[in-house]
């Protein structure tokens, strides 16, 4: 759809940007940690703030019930075709505030880009199909119904999303998914993601006594647990980084050939590490998209970690995930980790692996679907280039859960770029990212009522 309504649209969408740019400050104020549980009442306090943002920009908005933090619907718009567009409001820890040039809760403009944690990890990429459904009501109305679902577990796993889902299956309804949650390769050309890794998260807890123990009364008697953990730790991977469990890759398809240019140098320089690692028998964007993984990411011992504590550790611990892709299953990976390390574990040690949740599958959707058409002429029209068709080596669980429990194929249309700091200090979303990621929606839900109906999405 064209024509004097989409106009109007856009030119609402551009008045009412410095608005919607004081709103994502705003939001960014709201410390939604989902990681901590003492800050569910910010959890709380986000998604009312959302629901009265909608209600005030003439938008339904509901709390659906279920576990876990608030999963919020907003609605907007009307016509014969609909879209379900999945966005999350809460964001991860911030780390080392000495890290950090300006506090992570408070939004800080600095050469056109706004910091703040969840600035681009989702609460910028949330507010810009809230801001598009906005600027169609403005222009006459949304020629598509669209359903906004924003969930507040996304950094968690999704752990309850997709028993939401199953409940609320008929009340979500839609026939095509859209995710404002995602990365575009970089700033310039725009990309498309058609594509992601999935997730498995797990733990290893090994304990060998009741308490620590005295290393000058015990040393070389008792099992040290933290020895113990760290030999498991890197009996996993090769000094590659190539898994050693036994079946791991038994489904991993080959990879395709790369897309898309990949300057080592400058995506090293992006990421401040000297170079690259990983198996060189791959190309580092095939270790990127097409290979899984196995990290470490934190080790933790029943000692002191600041000043010298001469005992023997009885308990540590380890938090590891898998990077998945097709066509791995996250429980059979599970049972793979499992049984491995109840092979390798010595026997005056008890070895406990736990999953975070089920994990996730890895998610595909086809570059012909109708949707993936219609985001990529969008892309092309807004930035006048074609857009790079590009998959992401993270995770959104909401893709395959999507798919799974409510049938729809999910199109990654987001605007935050992998330099963006995700997770890290100095989080940041560039103020122009905003703007095309506003016009985009606007655009694409003209789009989308034309080029629904479709269906063919891929995935776990």
């Amino acid at each position: 759809m064209g024509g004097e309504r989409l106009e109007r649209a856009l030119t609402e969408a551009e008045r009412s940007l410095p608005l919607w740019e004081r709103r994502l400050a705003e939001l960014i104020a709201i410390p939604s940690v989902s990681p901590d549980p003492e800050h569910a009442g910010d959890l709380q306090r986000a998604a009312e703030w959302l629901s009265d943002l909608a209600l005030e920009e003439g938008l339904g908005a509901e709390q659906l019930r279920g576990e876990g933090a608030p999963l919020l619907l907003i609605e907007g718009g009307s016509g014969d075709h609909s879209a379900l567009i999945y966005g999350h409001y809460d964001v991860q820890t911030p780390g080392p505030l000495s890290e950090w040039s300006s506090p992570p809760f408070q939004a800080s403009e600095r050469g056109g880009r706004l910091y703040g944690r969840g600035a681009s990890d989702d609460k910028g990429g949330l507010l810009m199909p809230l801001a598009a459904l906005s600027a169609w009501k403005r222009a006459g109305g949304c020629p598509l119904r669209v359903k906004v679902l924003l969930e507040g577990e996304e950094e968690v796993g999704s752990r309850h999303l997709g028993g939401q889902l199953r409940r609320h299956g008929a009340r979500l309804a839609a026939e095509v998914a859209l995710s404002s949650d995602g990365r575009m390769w970089s700033a310039w050309p725009p990309s498309l993601r058609l594509g992601s890794r999935g997730l498995l998260a797990f733990s290893l807890e090994v304990t060998t006594a009741a308490k620590n123990l005295h290393s000058g009364h015990y040393g070389g008697l008792a099992t040290n647990a933290l020895q113990v953990l760290i030999q498991l730790l890197a009996g996993l991977v090769d000094p590659l980084g190539r898994v050693r469990v036994p079946g791991f890759y038994d489904r991993v398809r080959p990879p395709e050939p790369d897309s898309i240019p990949f300057d080592e140098a400058q995506q090293a320089e992006i990421a401040g590490v000297p170079g690259w690692g990983g198996d060189p028998a791959f190309t580092p964007l095939q270790r990127l998209w097409w290979r899984p993984t196995l990290e470490v990411h934190s080790v933790g011992g029943s000692f002191d970690p600041v000043r010298l504590n001469t005992s023997v550790p009885s308990r540590a611990t380890a938090q590891l995930s898998c990077r998945l892709v097709a066509d791995q299953d996250p429980g059979e990976i599970a049972e793979l980790l499992a049984a491995w390390v109840a092979q390798n574990s010595p026997a005056l040690a008890t070895v406990r692996l736990e999953t975070r949740g089920e994990g996730e599958w890895p998610y595909s959707v086809p570059s012909h679907h109708p949707a993936a058409r219609a985001a990529k002429k969008v892309l092309g029209e807004l930035y006048g280039t074609e857009p790079l068709l590009v998959r992401s080596g993270g995770t959104v669980p909401a893709a395959s859960l999507i798919g799974r429990e409510l049938g729809l194929p999910l199109i990654y249309f987001a605007f935050g770029e992998m330099d963006n700091a995700l997770h890290a200090p100095d989080e940041f979303l560039r103020l122009d990212s905003f703007r095309m990621g506003v016009l985009g929606y606007v655009r694409l839900l003209a789009e989308l009522a034309s080029a629904l109906p479709g269906s063919g999405a891929e995935g776990g």
